[in-house]
């Protein structure tokens, strides 16, 4: 039901990001991923393509989502009006 929490997905993205930056957002890298704010997959994954476009490699729900293989974390937020970045720490 809207108004209420959003459940959380996460985009994860290519290891080529290492080397190349992304084409749609500057900051994305491979060791961090982007927390979606959306209600159903679906919506996430149009969420994801709006601010990433094809660019991106999984999306993960929070019930199948595990941290470690993304030592960063997590290093923004999307939902389908905004995408900011967090400050990461290393």
């Amino acid at each position: 039901m809207r108004g209420e929490t959003p459940h959380h997905f996460f985009v994860a993205f290519g290891q080529k990001y290492l080397t190349e930056p992304h084409p749609d957002v500057a900051w994305v890298t491979p060791d961090g991923v982007i927390a979606i704010d959306a209600e159903t997959y679906q919506e996430a994954r149009e969420i994801a393509i709006k601010w990433f476009g094809p660019h991106w490699s999984m999306l993960y729900d929070a019930e199948s989502f595990t941290y470690r293989f993304w030592p960063l974390g997590v290093i923004g937020t999307a939902t389908a009006t905004t995408l900011e970045k967090k400050r990461v720490l290393k």
